[in-house]
């Protein structure tokens, strides 16, 4: 895991490496906090799915803990802050709407 201090020092080099092996990389920040999260896999979900057994508030939790990479605990572990990335964390496992019609 990231500290905050290094997820701020990351060269380019190191953000692409990250890239690499984790897909996108998204940063959020919050007042003087950071956290570094990547998006969540097909196992993941599975995973979270298999924890939370259907508590919505436990799925976000599983998922987060599984897709952070590094960042300041405070916004894991202050329920005001957590509330706050966890109601943006939901923003990365939007789905796309297709449309469905008869043929």
């Amino acid at each position: 895991m990231l500290t905050p201090k290094e997820i701020a020092a990351l060269t380019p080099e190191q953000k692409a490496e990250l890239k690499a092996k984790h897909g996108a990389l998204h940063l959020y920040k919050i007042e003087e906090y950071v956290a570094l999260l990547r998006k969540p896999t097909r196992n993941d979900l599975s995973y979270a799915s298999a924890g939370a057994k259907g508590e919505a508030f436990k799925l976000t939790e599983l998922l987060l803990n599984q897709c952070w990479l590094g960042g300041d605990e405070i916004l894991r572990d202050n329920l005001d802050y957590y509330l706050g990335l966890s109601e943006k964390f939901n923003e990365l496992v939007a789905v796309k709407q297709g449309e469905l019609g008869e043929l």
